[in-house]
């Protein structure tokens, strides 16, 4: 009978370590797959991380917040100069991305001219959290070294076990990018974005509010990199100043 009881129990673990061990190869397998869609919405959207990693070739680099991606039109550009212009802008992100992105774009093709829109709230004011910066450009961690030197500066170290897996880095990031594959959204405007909408005059009044701020060290260390680095290999850096959405 002992006999009997114990055959049962090794029959039963032994079916648990084969459920768990299909369950986590099935995981993997499926985040493979995961992945492997995003990347190729990725490559049919309007993703900028996308652009700047695999297709940069313009002759000017446009970086900064929603001051850069609302104003600065690379079409205007191309048709005053004759030169090809690229908007690598991102709203409500600074020298954080910039840094990312510019490392990505510079892997392709040099730049003739950089233009960077420089606004407080994302290039110098603190902040406590860095993730919202970091979440723009998560899905190439493991691809750009500049991303993952970042996380480490900006992040608990254990952050970085769970961006192996392709369901973290693009989470509902995803689903934005399968509606940009679908709809065609941007495409085409070479990063600039439009917005479409008027500023009430409660949110200029809030826009214009004084507040007190306090330097943010790690920001300006990323936006002194991309400086030193873009003067280092001959880049021109045309610095515009902007307060918010809006010139």
């Amino acid at each position: 009978m002992q006999v009997s009881l114990s055959m049962c129990h090794s029959k039963d673990m032994k079916k648990f370590l084969l459920s768990i061990t299909l369950f986590f190869a099935v995981m993997i397998a499926a985040d493979f797959i995961f992945g492997k869609v995003m990347f190729y919405a990725e490559s049919q959207s309007s993703s900028k991380n996308y652009h700047c990693m695999y297709k940069a070739e313009e002759d000017i680099l446009v970086l900064g917040s929603s001051y850069a991606v609302r104003n600065i039109v690379p079409s205007v550009i191309e048709d005053s100069l004759g030169v090809s212009c690229y908007n690598a802008g991102e709203a409500g992100n600074g020298s954080i991305v910039a840094w990312a992105r510019y490392n990505m774009f510079i892997k392709n093709h040099t730049p003739k001219l950089i233009i960077y829109t420089l606004t407080p709230g994302y290039d110098y004011v603190k902040s406590d959290d860095y993730s919202k910066y970091l979440n723009i450009v998560k899905p190439y961690y493991g691809h750009e070294e500049s991303v993952a030197d970042m996380y480490d500066d900006l992040m608990d170290w254990s952050y970085g076990l769970i961006l192996n897996s392709n369901f973290v880095k693009f989470n509902s990031y995803g689903a934005q990018l399968i509606y940009y594959w679908i709809s065609g959204k941007n495409k085409g405007l070479k990063g600039y974005e439009p917005l479409y909408k008027t500023l009430t005059p409660y949110e200029i009044k809030k826009k214009q509010e004084k507040e007190s701020y306090e330097t943010d060290f790690l920001k300006m260390n990323y936006l002194e990199m991309l400086f030193a680095d873009a003067t280092k290999r001959e880049i021109p850096v045309l610095c515009c100043c902007g307060s918010g959405d809006s010139p």
